[in-house]
Formats: structure tokens, sequence, C-alpha cells
């Protein structure tokens, strides 16, 4: 299987967030990241500690710091982690902060999920991250997700079944596709609103593919083929918008469905 050339990118923004350094990417908020500063800590938490995070195989608990600097639970988020339906979650390591003057900050956390599905022949995964918002008040003790956001797939679709089937198709006996979001801040228009974009780039090999047709009836493959094709449709851009007045985030316009890439089947 073809490894995916563009990964995961959260992009430059995100990388400082990854050197534990906070990101000026507006005027009303910044990428920072949840960091363990002792082996035996059982909390991670920003560098200047204002907001930690503990996990549970099955919750994540998200914690702000108080003026008189003890940590208040301000969110506890879902986790699935479960072998027999392939599916696993883990922290969204960055966080995003927006300063609300004298009041705590709110904050965009998110947990990361990965879930599988095998193939005859081949098998498919899909990450996805589901964001919440978390402002001053304590919510209540489990979240649904405000968004969830696709953020890489990889599916392989077995494509020869006979000695035929490879010397039709040149040896590239699975037809494959791979998804990559981006993630970034970006700068908002609007009075108390915070702006990110996610850019998400699909691709398909050999060349255009689509998982909804029956490979056997194309016909043979050319050497040209053998390349990966950009999915122009499924290649985007979107906002997402975070109103920290109603502690709401919501896209700009929906996401196109891109079965190919976007579901498991």
């Amino acid at each position: 299987m073809k490894l995916n050339r563009f990964g995961l990118h959260l992009g430059l923004v995100m990388l400082s967030a990854l050197l534990g350094v906070p990101t000026p990417a507006s005027a009303d908020a910044f990428v920072d990241r949840f960091v363990a500063t002792s082996p035996r800590q059982l909390h991670q938490c920003t560098v200047d500690g204002a907001w930690c995070m503990k996990t549970r195989k099955t919750q994540m608990t998200v914690m702000a710091r108080s003026a008189n600097g003890t940590l208040v639970e301000r969110a506890r988020l879902p986790m699935t982690n479960d072998e027999e339906r392939m599916t696993e979650s883990k922290p969204w390591m960055s966080l995003i902060r927006s300063p609300q003057g004298g009041n705590t900050e709110q904050v965009l956390v998110g947990i990361e999920e990965r879930r599988s599905e095998p193939y005859s022949g081949g098998s498919g995964s899909l990450t996805q991250l589901h964001l919440y918002a978390v402002g001053s008040d304590r919510n209540t003790s489990s979240m649904t997700p405000q968004l969830t956001i696709p953020l890489t797939s990889s599916f392989m679709v077995r494509a020869c079944f006979s000695p035929e089937d490879e010397k039709s198709r040149r040896g590239a006996c699975h037809d494959e596709y791979t998804f990559a979001g981006e993630l970034k801040v970006a700068r908002s228009r609007r009075s108390g609103e915070v702006s990110l974009v996610l850019q998400g780039r699909a691709e398909s090999y050999p060349g255009r593919r689509s998982r909804m047709d029956d490979s056997s009836q194309q016909p043979p493959l050319r050497k040209s083929d053998l390349v990966w094709a950009l999915d122009a449709e499924c290649s985007f851009q979107r906002y997402i918008r975070w109103n920290t007045s109603t502690v709401t985030v919501s896209w700009s316009r929906p996401l196109p469905a891109c079965e190919d890439y976007l579901q498991l089947q």
C-alpha cells in the first residue's frame, strides 16, 4: 500500500503548538498544546498551567486554573476505545485558546477518534476530530461534540482476482484512497467570533477511482494511470465559526459527502 504523501498536517500554526509555544493567530485566539511537565504528573497542562487535562479509557477531563491556583473541572469528554468495534480514541493534544478579558478564557479541545474496518483483501480507516467548546462555567458531566472534523482516511480495496486481472491492472492490484485535513486558525472578521479553516486534500490510486464502481468492469490500466490523482470535488476548504458569546461551533457551509474518502462502508 502506498503511503499518503501528505499525511496529517496541522499547518505552520500547529508547528509552534507542537513545540509548546503559544502562537498568536489572530487578535483573540491562539494555538497551544497540552504537555507533561514531569514523568509522574497525572495531568497534562499548557506551559503556563492555565488549562490541564487527564484521561481514562472512556473519558477526558478538562480543567482550568482558578484565581487561587487550584484546578477546577470544566468538562468531561467521552472517549470510545472498543477493540471489537475497531474504534480507538485519544486526546487531541492541541487546544485553541480565546482570552476573554478579565473572565476565564474559552478553549476548543478535542478527541481524535479512529475507526477501522476490514474488507475482503483490503481495509479502511477514518480518523475524525470531535471538537468541543469549553467555557468559563462548568459543563454537564458528559458532553456531545459540537463539530466533527475529518482529519485523515485511508482505504485499500482489492482489485485483482486472477492472473488476468493482475496483468490488466499492471500489477496495481488495489484501489487506494487517501484524505488529509489541515486545520488552522484564521483571522475573523466578526466581533466575538474565532475562525478556523479546514483544507482537505483527497487522492486516489491508480488514477481517478471510485469505491462505488466495480473495478473488474473497468478497462485495462495504462502506464499513465499508475499515479496518484487529485479528486477536485473532495479537495475542499471550509471555515469553522466559533462564537465565544454563545459558546457554539459551526461550519460556514456543509462538508461534501465524499463517500470514497469520508465514510466507512
